[in-house]
């Protein structure tokens, strides 16, 4: 198995988005709608479930490109929606919808049905996936290994699922609780290095287990045809807002992990404990977020999530300064304060204790977000100069 080699830790995301009935707000099975607009488009795929759709950004240099291209992006498939009388949200749950999901009839996605069985059509979830591109397979998969434990930081920093078919669950990440039925789905084992990593694919493509690597759905896997580690732990975000604070942390993190040594890493962030420890760490970040409580070592001494989660960004903050992340890593340090995610859905149903409130909530979000993208771009345009009768785009011109 090779592994793509890169030297610039550029980052991309795969954001997954409800597709919605435009008047009810409910989940509609509408990709095979979006997919005849935007045919072989590798930006604009299906995803497991044909309620979703899954928007990816090009490879950029920054975090802060990454938001203005998904902002583009996202605008555009939007407006293409709604003339099929759809509209986009997201989050990691939808809060109301109570129906079984219809599969999207790929070979990948029918294989998956056939092993899963029913689980496969009530796990209606939705994921942001962050890509950060890596030297080697053995840097990958060191990166992994040492990033693991900390993923329940992450997990609770993107929490945005507290609702389930109208049920206010108690979880601040309920999605993680649903995929908790799969087979594949959570923290990885530990590789000694790739070798050791290719080895084990190798056994579960023989046993009939994984085709690809995308059979692979753990929390943080390698991805070899990109040359990148893959962070899958985060809710779906319901704004590129929120997407672009986790990927500038996300890529922080990895770069402040090849750059120090070992100690002064572990010394920042989360270490291996005990399996049950482990465990426990991840059910306390669904459950409670930023409000949960973390186990540090082996004693059982615990210290509060946000007060970990405001270490680790003030630690990262010269790290995150020399490679461009530094204002949205700010801006995720300052959000730990503000009603976003998870909060941001609790406030909206508090009022009359109607999940589709929530929805409502996460629509206009969006809608909110879109609209000042648009905005911007039109007031930029406008203050283009007139160049008539040349091409302005490189793209437009003979070679």
């Amino acid at each position: 198995m090779q592994f793509k080699r890169s030297l610039d830790y550029t980052v991309g995301a795969e954001w997954e988005l409800h597709l919605l009935d435009k008047q009810s707000l409910d989940l509609t099975p509408g990709i095979g709608s979006i997919m005849k607009i935007y045919p072989g488009d590798s930006r604009i795929k299906p995803e497991f479930v044909q309620s979703c759709v899954e928007l990816n950004s090009r490879v950029c240099a920054n975090a802060t490109d990454l938001r203005e291209d998904l902002l583009g992006l996202v605008a555009e498939v939007d407006r293409k929606c709604q003339q099929y009388g759809m509209l986009l949200a997201a989050a990691g749950t939808h809060p109301t919808c109570k129906r079984l999901a219809i599969i999207t009839p790929l070979p990948r996605y029918k294989l998956i049905e056939s092993r899963n069985g029913f689980s496969s059509h009530a796990q209606v979830t939705f994921a942001t996936h962050i890509h950060v591109a890596v030297e080697s397979g053995n840097e990958a998969i060191d990166s992994m290994t040492i990033l693991t434990p900390t993923l329940p930081v992450l997990i609770a920093l993107s929490a945005n699922s507290p609702f389930w078919r109208c049920h206010q669950t108690g979880y601040a990440c309920y999605r993680q609780r649903l995929l908790a039925a799969s087979p594949s789905f959570g923290r990885p084992p530990n590789f000694a290095d790739w070798t050791e990593f290719a080895e084990f694919f190798a056994m579960a493509h023989r046993a009939g287990s994984v085709q690809t690597i995308k059979d692979v759905h753990w929390d943080i896997r390698p991805h070899p045809t990109y040359g990148t580690i893959e962070i899958r732990a985060l809710d779906a975000q319901s704004t590129v807002a929120e997407i672009a604070r986790l990927a500038a942390l996300v890529r922080t993190l990895i770069v402040f992990i090849r750059n120090n040594s070992r100690p002064v890493v572990e010394h920042l962030l989360l270490r291996p404990i005990s399996p049950w420890a482990d465990r426990e760490n991840y059910f306390r970040a669904a459950h409670w977020g930023l409000d949960s409580a973390m186990i540090v070592d082996k004693h059982g001494s615990t210290l509060p999530m946000r007060q970990i989660a405001q270490r680790m960004i003030a630690a990262l903050q010269p790290t995150a300064a020399a490679i461009g992340e530094g204002a949205l890593l700010d801006e995720l340090g300052t959000s730990l304060s503000e009603a976003t995610g998870y909060r941001a859905q609790l406030d909206a149903y508090s009022g009359r204790q109607d999940a589709w409130d929530v929805i409502h909530c996460l629509r206009q979000r969006l809608e909110a977000e879109i609209d000042g993208h648009v905005a911007v771009a039109r007031k930029a345009a406008s203050q283009q100069p007139a160049t008539a009768g040349f091409a302005t785009d490189q793209s437009s011109c003979a070679a």
